[in-house]
């Protein structure tokens, strides 16, 4: 065996050539372990909270001020994470910053898995970590560091404990004091996280709140959030995390407005499945399905989906999958596939839970980071690919993998038959009207600032094409000519293909019809960063689909939101300007007819589309305030 190999004075061109793997890399490699948020970095600390048995935890962000071009912008400088958990001794600390170590927990089931959580999480956003944990009170504590430039240049080697107490400066900030035995650690340098603090603090409170949303409801934890500036004692911000359901079951809840103090969903069906694993052991995996209460959905001429409730609802689609008590991911394969996409308003009125313990992860196929279930991701986007059957799947798969495939098309069904009543539960809403032809114009005012937009802008087209200062387009002689039976019935053809329920769709083809529009506003799921798309209905209507993944969409969401129209015209001469601005490059889309310049105009419109994402990021424009 060869001996006395030494590492040469650059530990990134040629590490120790004994080992396996090389130090520097592997650390940069954990340091690119991507999460979908910093609040799943996060949650890997409180995972460790909860399974040294704690049942109070802290998260407390410091932030300090930058220059961001000519103004003062505070962003997050250090966060840290306390507990009143069990703490650890000296060579369990070891163990909890080592990559891969596993530490001793007494209790039967543990959240974590790989021993990888704290120090893949923490290297994820920043530089330097900490840990200080105690067991006989805070003066007696251990203390340990991870440091990501001492490692990569070799400097740090390997894990030393000393005993010191933790920094008086975030001591000072907890709540209810210190207890005898519990962690704190301690993120600086923080690196990966740009985002303002008050921005990430109402996102992590979100993601947070859904995460741990059972042991918050149980009474089993208690998580407060809270954010200083630099050398202050007094919070800037501060809250105790309420559960954010996406089965909207729970009271209290974090649900905006009379939703948050009552259960806005029904139960719609649960069940208990046993499934055997290829140990032998038996496993129950436990699914709840709920459905909106009729109430929840308002009457036939309002729209749910843009209430605070039903925006709150569109954030939380899909089907939450629970292990160990705790949300691995809200898993949204269905509404890329058969359901329709993010922007079928059904999607949001449904709720479903799929509970498991660590005896099924390899079942589900659970990742590292416990923020993927890979096997039954993957089954879901399967089974529920068009074209494809339940028999045909089911042949082309191993034995083994039958029942993960299995339990995602028993799902499959049951979804199909909720989105089935939330069509229903539409139709008896309070004056719904079942008439298949139009409705007689009018005389209401329009309501909204989609319509005011819609309004303003077929009048001035209009305006123009009768003093002869543009000319028509096919579009405008198609609309001209059109039957309005026939308007009516393509505009609720093409906003049900968009995933309107087919009421609303109707209901909406009708007023646009009857008004005179030659434009109607939708919302859609639409890929990349187009801002919006234009898309011609057979009847000459300019269907003008805005993109509800574009942050530029809750910008004019929160705009019109917080405007009281009628008691601040500002606001809704804003909201108005920003619909007619979007109308305008619609109607130049349609002018085109040259493929190759509206190819060229469209591509122009999406490139803006990235610098209004990037702009927004970088908090030039906050949506969030």
């Amino acid at each position: 065996m060869a001996s006395g190999v030494t590492l040469n004075n650059d530990p990134n061109e040629n590490p120790d050539e004994s080992s396996i793997l090389s130090t520097a890399m592997t650390v940069q490699a954990m340091r690119d372990s991507r999460y979908r948020h910093p609040a799943n970095a996060v949650a890997e600390l409180i995972d460790n909270a909860i399974d040294a048995r704690a049942d109070r935890v802290e998260l407390l962000v410091k932030e300090q001020p930058v220059m961001v071009n000519t103004r003062t912008s505070y962003r997050i400088d250090s966060l840290a994470v306390i507990d009143n958990g069990s703490g650890m001794t000296a060579s369990t600390l070891i163990q909890a910053l080592r990559f891969g170590g596993r530490v001793p927990s007494p209790g039967v089931h543990k959240i974590g898995k790989y021993g990888m959580g704290l120090p893949t999480a923490s290297a994820s956003q920043c530089k330097r970590l900490d840990v200080w944990s105690w067991q006989e009170g805070v003066q007696n504590a251990h203390h340990a560091y991870l440091d990501i430039e001492q490692i990569r240049t070799g400097t740090q080697r390997q894990i030393s404990v000393d005993q010191e107490p933790p920094p008086d400066d975030w001591l000072t900030v907890t709540r209810n004091g210190v207890a005898d035995s519990g962690t704190l650690v301690v993120w600086s340098q923080i690196d990966r996280i740009t985002m303002r603090s008050i921005t990430i603090f109402r996102h992590v409170a979100d993601e947070i709140g859904r995460i741990y949303r059972h042991y918050i409801k149980d009474g089993d934890l208690k998580i407060r959030m809270a954010s200083f500036r630099d050398g202050d004692t007094a919070p800037i911000n501060e809250e105790e995390i309420l559960p954010n359901d996406p089965l909207y079951l729970m009271a209290p809840s974090n649900t905006p407005g009379e939703w948050g103090t009552a259960p806005m969903f029904d139960t719609f069906y649960e069940e208990s499945l046993p499934f055997t694993m290829s140990s032998g052991r038996t496993e129950t995996i436990d699914i709840k399905y709920s459905i909106a209460k009729q109430e929840a959905l308002g009457n036939s001429r309002s729209f749910p989906g843009n209430t605070d409730y039903g925006r709150h609802a569109g954030r939380n689609m899909g089907i939450s999958v629970i292990r160990e008590n705790r949300e691995i991911l809200l898993d949204d394969s269905l509404l890329n596939t058969e359901a329709g996409g993010h922007g079928l308003p059904q999607n949001r009125w449904w709720g479903c839970e799929v509970r498991f313990n660590e005896g099924c992860d390899e079942l589900f196929g659970l990742d590292h980071n416990k923020q993927m279930v890979s096997h039954f991701s993957r089954a879901l986007k399967e089974v529920s690919q068009s074209g494809t059957s339940d028999t045909q799947i089911r042949d082309e798969i191993d034995a083994t993998e039958s029942d993960i495939y299995g339990l995602a098309e028993r799902i499959r069904r049951t979804i199909r038959n909720m989105m089935r009543e939330v069509h229903r539960k539409f139709q008896q809403r309070p004056g719904t009207r079942t008439t298949k032809e139009p409705q007689e114009p009018t005389s209401q005012a329009p309501a909204t600032p989609a319509e005011k937009a819609e309004s303003l802008a077929t009048d001035a087209i209009e305006e123009s094409l009768r003093n002869n200062e543009i000319e028509k387009t096919p579009t405008d002689e198609i609309f001209e000519s059109a039957d309005p039976v026939e308007k009516a019935r393509d505009i609720a053809e093409q906003l049900t293909l968009l995933g309107y329920p087919e009421d609303q769709a109707k209901i909406e083809a009708e007023a646009t019809v009857t008004s005179g529009y030659r434009y109607k506003f939708a919302n859609a799921s639409l890929s990349g960063s187009f801002v919006f798309e234009v898309q011609t209905s057979p009847s000459g209507v300019l269907i003008v689909k805005l993109n509800i993944n574009h942050p530029a969409y809750q910008y004019l969401q929160m705009l019109e939101d917080q405007t009281s129209w009628g008691n601040n015209a500002n606001g809704e001469t804003a909201a108005i300007g920003l619909r007619l601005m979007i109308l305008a490059l619609a109607r130049m889309d349609d002018e085109f007819q040259d493929p190759k310049a509206k190819r060229d105009f469209q591509n122009t419109c999406h490139q803006w589309g990235r610098i209004m994402e990037r702009l927004i990021d970088e908090d030039i424009v906050n949506v969030s305030e």
